[in-house]
């Protein structure tokens, strides 16, 4: 496919998730379901970290229950991929446990994420500032690399790209 062919919708699961998955399902294009909770103003609210004794559970059950929507919408199914939203409506701690248990997200299909400069790196680390955080971005996305998530979203693409190639030579 070319550039000027590929179109990439991403979507965070909420209540405007039905009127918006008919634009990629008519133009069959790739969905991102992507997990939040709230809108970003009040993503942070205590109310929206509540995912019971198990956050990992939480946010397959919504992601799938997304994914749904969209497969009834007319989305190929070979077209949606999903992603966790790191940071996203989440404790650092919760975060932590979705990225050990990302492998929980393959029974949805394809997976997307994000790890790029993200505060729970950054607090792990006791780096306030995200442009330091470089090498716990590369940490975890040769991680992610290593269960097999199929896309990773980065803003470092060169130094990303740099370590997932050497990673790749040494497996």
């Amino acid at each position: 496919t070319t550039t000027s062919d590929l179109v990439v919708v991403q979507i965070l699961v909420g209540d405007r998730l039905p009127l918006l998955l008919l634009l990629p399902a008519a133009a069959g294009a790739a969905l991102i379901v992507a997990h939040s909770r709230g809108t970003p103003q009040t993503m942070k609210n205590p109310e929206f970290h509540d995912y019971g004794d198990d956050p990992v559970a939480a946010v397959v059950a919504e992601l799938a229950g997304a994914k749904e929507q969209a497969l009834r919408a007319g989305v190929s199914e070979d077209n949606i991929f999903v992603d966790p939203d790191f940071g996203f409506a989440k404790t650092p701690e919760q975060d932590w446990e979705i990225l050990k248990r990302i492998d929980e997200l393959h029974q949805l299909g394809a997976v997307v994420a994000g790890m790029s400069r993200k505060s729970f790196l950054g607090s792990f680390l006791e780096q306030p500032d995200p442009l330091q955080r470089l090498g716990g971005t590369i940490a975890a996305a040769l991680y992610l690399a290593n269960r097999e998530v199929e896309i990773l979203r980065v803003h470092d693409v060169r130094q990303l790209r740099d370590a997932l190639s050497v990673w790749d030579k040494l497996r």
